[in-house]
């Protein structure tokens, strides 16, 4: 992702990341493609973020 805002369709867990949990977001990259965010690059309060449906 290169802009600073970005939106997420769900999420789901995947393999463990560098961010000590498994929680993975599907979401639409700045290409155009989709594809999953380890909830390491993405600035939650916890994860899975409150609200939003797992996939």
């Amino acid at each position: 992702m290169n802009t600073t805002f970005s939106w997420f369709s769900c999420w789901g867990r995947g393999d463990n990341h560098p961010g000590g949990n498994n929680v993975w977001y599907w979401t639409q990259l700045d290409n155009g493609q989709w594809g999953n965010m380890p909830a390491v690059d993405v600035h939650t309060s916890v994860d899975p973020a409150p609200g939003l449906r797992e996939c």
